[in-house]
Order: C-alpha cells, then sequence, then structure tokens
C-alpha cells in the first residue's frame, strides 16, 4: 500500500486581507477626491462658467439655492437655461475666472473673497452632504456660526481665567494659613 498523497490546493488560497486593502484604498481615493474646499468651489464653479459648462456651474450651489432660483425665474416666465447663463456671467470677469483671494470658515459656513477686475466680491458658502456648495442668502448663516463660534471662544477664554483665579486664591489662602498657624 502506498502512503497518501498529501493534498495539493488547486489554486492559491482566497486572500481576504488583499481585498480588504483594495477595498480600503479604493474607499480613501474616493474620498480624497470629495474633499473640497469653498475656495476650490468658487474656483470651480468660475473656470465651469468661464468654458460655457452651465451644468457644472449649477451643480455648485446648494439644493436650496437651485430650488429658489428655479422658482423665481418659474415666477417672472424666465427660462432656467436663461437664468443660469445669467447667474454665471456673474461669476467670472471678461470671460476669465475670477481670482481666489481669501476663505474664512465658520462650523458649516464659508466666506471666499474673490476678484472681479477691481472689484471684490464675497460668496458665502455652507456644507450640504459634506460638501461645501455656494449657498445665495447664506451670510445670515455665516455671521450666526461665527457669532456663535466666537461666543464659545470667549465663554473657553473667561471659564480659564476664573480657574486661574480660583487657584491664585487657593494658594493665598494656604499662604496665609501657613503664616498664621
Amino acid at each position: 500500500m502506498t502512503p497518501p498523497e498529501a493534498p495539493v490546493p488547486d489554486s492559491p488560497a482566497p486572500r481576504p486581507r488583499r481585498a480588504l486593502q483594495v477595498v480600503v484604498f479604493a474607499l480613501l481615493a474616493a474620498l480624497a477626491g470629495c474633499r473640497d474646499s469653498p475656495s476650490e468651489v468658487i474656483e470651480g464653479a468660475s473656470e465651469a462658467a468661464s468654458t460655457g459648462r452651465i451644468v457644472d456651474v449649477q451643480s455648485a450651489f446648494s439644493i436650496a439655492t437651485v430650488q429658489r432660483l428655479e422658482r423665481a425665474w418659474k415666477l417672472n416666465r424666465e427660462l432656467p437655461e436663461q437664468g443660469w447663463s445669467a447667474l454665471a456671467a456673474r461669476l467670472v470677469f471678461d470671460g476669465k475666472p475670477l481670482e481666489v483671494l481669501r476663505e474664512d470658515i465658520q462650523d458649516d459656513h464659508a466666506q471666499v473673497w474673490a476678484r472681479a477686475g477691481a472689484t471684490e466680491r464675497d460668496y458665502y458658502l455652507r456644507k450640504e452632504d459634506g460638501r461645501w456648495r455656494i449657498d445665495l442668502g447664506g451670510g445670515l448663516g455665516y455671521r450666526r456660526a461665527k457669532a456663535r463660534l466666537q461666543a464659545e471662544a470667549d465663554k473657553a477664554e473667561a471659564d480659564e481665567k476664573r480657574k486661574e483665579h480660583l487657584e491664585e486664591l487657593k494658594e493665598q489662602r494656604a499662604e496665609q494659613e501657613k503664616g498664621g498657624a
């Protein structure tokens, strides 16, 4: 009788670890592609407007803004295509993209300043589904977020000063008790 042969695998065993690495890499690549800043949104919308890509311009705006604009255009009997073209014209200067100067982010709201020729314009954005979107009329939300964050910072600073003051009082009391004992 011959000894039994050791089993030979037909194919290499599946590598779940390798598959997991591929999935994680794909997710990270997708997330990296989704990262944007308020400045990049304005730059992208302006670039799209300068090349006539109206659909890309529209995608830079918040859902609420798109709905408000299209409702207003309908009431004014203006075709949405005309409205978007007119809005796109405000995102360029002499047919060229705007020059983004700076941005200020306050929580889920942001303000971006851009130059159109000699004129500076500001744009307000807010995060929507994790992405920055232009929000016409978003200045109020930005100012509220900024005020709330400033109030929180002021409170934290006041709390820290109060804590330091209490520590000083404790130290003074300990010194007095040492001297009086």
